[in-house]
């Protein structure tokens, strides 16, 4: 190379070397190389331009260009209707991942070669941060749950209406419902495309419009079915004409509510749900009913009677009764163990609908006589009856009356204030008939009633008490003989041969007012109150 092309080369490099420490130089001053407080130019955090910005002012651009992603609306479509929804409502979130102290961090560490190199491509383009965009599956279920079920057609079932004396079926509707587990699966496709898929700004495109995936819920009961449920299984009627007026509105207020009930295939009933609790505001009104033994005035007193003609209605219609216990003592209006009682909200009386259709229960109270009537679809055959017994297993004599001195009556003064209760063990027979020959007998219940004293009530100084108690209730004077009914309970059959009464067994000791359980007792609330212990008397 001859001496003055190498002039010539030292020349151009000398020119370059100058150049670069020109760049260097004013690099050095752009940045400090550094020490600076700014963020190189040229940085981005998901298409956010954060050059020259502090990490605070970065943090503020990026949490508004999020908030404009979380605040873009999307049209939701259920069935034919249309709302507008978030992508912030419908589960929107991001990763923070310190993309801000990352892009501040450009060209601030390692060598001074290693930094210019850093600042270089910053100014470039080619140093970036993409926010991680998703949607919370669990926040999108929800508002699936919550907003598009509000647009649910509830599917209505046929069911019966007794009106003049008529059962009739209504029609029945169809239902539309939304698929939340497909909805969310394509809800999710959606919105994950279109956080993507960004547009040419890096804003999430508008006009995105969600599907919901809807099926339609056919009635499980239709108007030709239920038609089919016009047969009498089920009667049964007591009598309430002596009862007080408070006494007689508890039972019209209690068979009122029951008054319309349609059990479908495996529902429960629940009496004391359904009559509610037994409260003035409620209706009721104050009667006698049992409690410790003992007849006293509770509010809802009657609404045993309501229970117990229900329960043998149901019995006639042979649904499956799941809860039932008899009273403390014997009730007047039907025979020994078949009565129901129930009690504030630890006793019921509840049975099932355990057969292939509905059933609906036609109360009447009015005029002293409380009835009840059960229909369905009859599938016994016609040839089959049954019929009820009582037989009576023990029975307890009540013992010598009780005297209780009350110093504000007049000295003599004496009044019976609660007549003796013979008590009794007896069992609840059912016979079945197939033209008129008995082919089965089946144990319905076993029910036991405690023997309570008379109770009279004297004035100061009173009598030594040396009448005799008569006990009343007994099972001939607490209701007419042995019931006998047909598959509906109306028509007679040949009854069984009479069940034989046990000789007297062993009556206990001289029986005494049984123990007393208020500290068992509770109070439904502080100005209707009825002890749960309680149960009405038939008084």
């Amino acid at each position: 190379m001859s001496k003055k092309i190498l002039l010539v080369v030292i020349f151009i490099a000398g020119c370059l070397g100058m150049v670069a420490l020109i760049g260097f130089a004013g690099v050095y001053n752009s940045y400090d190389l550094g020490n600076s407080k700014y963020i190189c130019d040229g940085i981005s955090i998901s298409g956010v331009d954060v050059g020259g910005m502090t990490v605070d002012e970065a943090k503020v651009a990026v949490s508004s260009y999020v908030s404009g992603v979380s605040e873009t609306e999307v049209q939701v479509i259920v069935n034919n209707d249309t709302f507008v929804a978030t992508f912030g409502a419908l589960g929107f979130e991001y990763s923070d991942d310190s993309y801000e102290e990352n892009a501040f961090e450009v060209g601030k560490k390692g060598s001074i070669f290693e930094k210019i190199t850093e600042i270089s491509n910053a100014e470039k383009g080619k140093i970036y941060y993409d926010l991680d965009f998703s949607i919370n599956e669990k926040v999108l279920t929800k508002f699936i749950k919550r907003e598009c079920k509000k647009y649910n057609i509830k599917v209505k079932n046929s069911t019966l209406k007794f009106e003049n004396g008529v059962l009739t079926a209504t029609k029945e509707k169809s239902g539309v419902a939304v698929n939340v587990k497909d909805s969310k699966e394509d809800f999710l496709n959606v919105l994950n495309d279109a956080l993507v898929n960004l547009d040419s700004s890096n804003k999430v495109e508008q006009g995105i419009t969600l599907q919901a995936v809807c099926k339609v819920v056919e009635p499980e009961y239709t108007k030709a079915q239920l038609k089919e449920c016009n047969d009498l299984l089920g009667s049964f009627d007591t009598s309430y004409a002596t009862s007080t007026p408070e006494r007689a509105t508890n039972v019209e207020v209690a068979a009122g509510r029951i008054n319309g009930t349609i059990l479908y295939p495996g529902d429960t009933f629940s009496t004391i749900k359904t009559i509610k609790k037994r409260t003035v505001k409620n209706g009721y009104k104050k009667a006698a009913e049992y409690s410790n033994g003992k007849v006293v005035d509770g509010i809802g007193g009657g609404v045993c009677q309501v229970a117990t003609t229900l329960y043998n209605a149901v019995i006639n219609a042979e649904l499956e009764v799941k809860e039932r216990k008899p009273h403390q003592m014997v009730v007047s209006y039907v025979p020994v163990a078949r009565d129901a009682a129930i009690s504030g909200d630890v006793q019921d009386f509840k049975f099932v609908n355990n057969l292939e259709y509905p059933v609906y229960i036609v109360a009447q109270a009015s005029g002293g006589l409380l009835k009840f009537d059960i229909y369905g679809h009859e599938t016994r055959a016609e040839d089959r009856t049954i019929s009820f017994d009582t037989e009576i297993i023990e029975t307890y004599e009540p013992g010598e009356s009780v005297e209780e001195v009350d110093e504000t009556k007049p000295v003599g003064y004496r009044e019976v204030t609660q007549t003796a209760h013979t008590g009794y063990k007896a069992k609840l027979w059912k016979y079945v008939y197939v033209n008129g020959v008995q082919v089965e007998k089946i144990e319905v219940n076993t029910s036991e009633y405690n023997a309570v004293p008379e109770y009279i009530t004297v004035g100061p100084g009173g009598t030594t008490g040396e009448e005799e108690s008569t006990a009343s209730a007994s099972p001939e004077s607490t209701a007419a003989a042995d019931d006998t009914t047909s598959n509906t309970g109306t028509t007679a059959t040949t009854a069984p041969s009479s069940t034989k009464t046990p000789t007297a067994t062993k009556a206990p000791a001289a029986t005494k007012a049984p123990t007393d359980n208020s500290n068992e007792t509770t109070t439904e609330d502080t100005t209707d109150t009825e002890l749960t212990e309680s149960e009405e008397s038939g008084a």
